[in-house]
């Protein structure tokens, strides 16, 4: 029964044998946990533990994995605001260097018209 969810481990997440066969592609960080049956694991850092009475567990993983979703979310709208602003000011920047150049050449030839009389 084992080797048949360790087949279907690997058929589903074959991350898992690369990175056990690649020692650069292992992840050290994280946070030991031991669970109720005494087994001792890493966790990611941010990984929520839920303290009942008696025992300890981990946040469930879809849980876990949409407060992660959410959090990228978050991230990606505050970089698509900067990436905007930013996109404003060169827009902003690019009419004043317009407004210089014009201003610049208007200059030169009231110049040169004085310059000729």
């Amino acid at each position: 029964m084992k080797f048949v969810f360790i087949c279907v481990m690997f058929a589903i997440f074959p991350s898992i044998a690369v990175a056990q066969e690649d020692p650069a592609l292992n992840n050290t960080a994280g946070v030991d946990f031991r669970s109720s049956q005494g087994h001792t694991f890493k966790v990611p850092e941010d990984m929520i533990v839920v303290k009942h009475p008696g025992y300890v567990v981990l946040l469930p993983v879809d849980e876990y994995l949409g407060m992660k979703v959410l959090q990228y979310d978050d991230r990606f709208r505050k970089m698509q605001e900067t990436i905007d602003s930013l996109q404003t000011q060169v827009v902003e920047l690019k009419q004043q260097v317009e407004t210089l150049q014009t201003e610049k050449e208007l200059a030169q030839d009231s110049n040169q018209t004085v310059s000729s009389q």
